[in-house]
């Protein structure tokens, strides 16, 4: 039982750092046959902190490529859950009627007061977005 009162104050310990607006930096993308690339973008990610006893909060997350057809854009909001002792979270996607589009696994590589790191793979790519906190 303690055990379990210390995961979840490291959730929610790590969704306090979490919070705020977050700046875009970096995007690398590793296809499918290891091609890596550096797709420009511009973009931020913002999280609000889990509250309470909740265990998820929410989340938008704006990121246009500079150059379009390079990737699609991300213009998404919804919920965040940290799992795995906080070492990756589930971001659903919803859509204008509330409903959950999709869920995507994120891996927080780093975490700290001005940088955050997380990696995700779809569609046969890994991508990986570096951001600076505003």
């Amino acid at each position: 039982m303690i055990f379990l009162c210390w995961s979840c104050s490291k959730e929610k310990k790590i969704s306090k750092e979490l919070s705020g607006s977050w700046q875009l930096v970096t995007y690398k993308r590793t296809d499918a046959e290891g091609l890596i690339s550096f797709p420009t973008a511009l973009g931020e990610i913002q999280f609000n902190p889990y509250e309470g006893y909740s265990d998820s909060s929410t989340y938008m997350m704006d990121i246009i490529p500079s150059n379009p057809g390079i990737f699609d854009t991300l213009n998404q909001k919804g919920t965040y859950r940290l799992i795995d002792k906080a070492a990756y979270m589930f971001i659903s996607e919803i859509d204008s009627a509330d409903q959950v589009i999709s869920y995507l696994k994120y891996r927080i590589l780093t975490l700290n007061r001005t940088n955050l790191e997380i990696e995700y793979s779809k569609n046969g790519n890994t991508n990986i977005l570096l951001f600076n906190k505003n």
